[in-house]
């Protein structure tokens, strides 16, 4: 290129390359498929758009090639111009990522600081027993519980609709108790028997561990629910229910077992409630041998269940959602709230 052409071509680009670069810019970040051509010359290679709402990173450059007076001597301009709207969008939306991370970062070492052991070796202070005793004897009528799988159930959420599932809309209230559980005070213990009896109870779908409160009460005594288990295809000599209750405990804990062998109707299967463990996958079907070597296939189908893993038969997760080494919803998170009331 000789050195006149050179310079028409630093002025092109500078004096009427730059709006066009500008505007095919723009063009390209509403239609990730446009592109400027102006002459005849091979496809201009471009790139599709992207706008990072998760890290910063540089997008790759638009390139538009235009041939000017092409009539006359042609003169080919390539103006390469970093698309502003892409980098711009990307360092906004990075940049408000960030801040969240910031705040939360400070919330987390602000509760962090106040975690500290200053005080714990004063003297224990006693509170009154008048004051205790009342305490206890409001909440002696209490629910507790947690969602099975957290990222699916919002807590809040399910506290407003588990009073209106009950009837009991006004009358009780929930409460967040460490971030991952919830509390519901009931005034007597007619109404908390009555939810507790027509359990067990789900949210979005999925199950909701609820239990009545109980001094010393630890995370490991919310890992069952109660299920009322149909088990069928018990041979006719061995329906009685010790048969009943050994296999309810040989499945999981049995409670009760629904069995009256004096009844005239016809028994299409038995019931028994079952304590189920979270970490015990389910099963629908299981041989027993009633008699050593022969075989009997019994199916059981668990009344009220909702979502459930059909790959592992995990309840602490959907399907195809399998976790690892025997993670569970102990892993689930929330972010915390300081108001604690529903």
């Amino acid at each position: 290129m000789s050195a006149m052409s050179a310079i028409l071509k630093a002025i092109l680009q500078l004096w009427f390359l730059q709006p066009v670069v500008i505007i095919t810019a723009l063009l390209q970040a509403v239609f990730p498929q446009f592109i400027l051509v102006v002459g005849q010359f091979p496809t201009v290679p471009t790139t599709k758009c992207v706008i990072s709402v998760v890290e910063s990173f540089y997008h790759y450059d638009v390139t538009v090639k235009v041939e000017l007076c092409p009539s006359r001597c042609p003169i080919y301009v390539y103006g390469v111009l970093h698309s502003f709207v892409h980098k711009n969008s990307n360092h906004i939306l990075y940049s408000y990522h960030f801040d969240i991370y910031l705040v939360i970062m400070a919330n987390n070492l602000r509760r962090a600081i106040q975690d500290l052991t200053l005080g714990i070796e004063d003297e224990p202070v006693p509170l009154s027993a008048t004051v205790c005793n009342e305490a206890r004897r409001v909440n002696q009528f209490s629910l507790v519980g947690r969602p099975t799988i957290q990222r699916k159930q919002n807590i809040r959420a399910l506290m407003t609709s588990l009073p209106k599932m009950w009837g009991l809309s006004g009358i009780i209230s929930g409460r967040l108790v460490e971030r991952r559980k919830f509390q519901f005070v009931f005034p007597s213990e007619e109404l908390l028997q009555s939810v507790l009896n027509r359990g067990p109870w789900a949210f979005n779908d999925r199950m909701v561990v609820i239990k009545r409160w109980m001094p010393e009460m630890d995370d490991n005594d919310l890992m069952q629910i109660p299920f009322w288990v149909q088990i069928s295809g018990i041979p006719m000599e061995y329906l009685t229910e010790g048969v009943i209750r050994n296999i309810g405990d040989i499945m999981g804990e049995a409670m009760l077992v629904d069995f009256n062998p004096e009844a005239n109707a016809a028994v299409e299967y038995v019931r028994v409630q079952l304590n189920w463990n979270l970490a015990q996958p389910l099963r629908f079907q299981k041989n027993f041998q009633f008699s050593p070597g022969v075989n009997t296939l019994l199916k059981f189908r668990y009344e009220r269940l909702r979502g459930f893993c059909e790959t592992c038969g995990m309840i602490t997760h959907d399907s195809g959602e399998c976790i690892p080494h025997g993670e569970d919803l102990q892993n689930d998170s929330e972010p915390d709230d300081e108001d604690n009331e529903v």
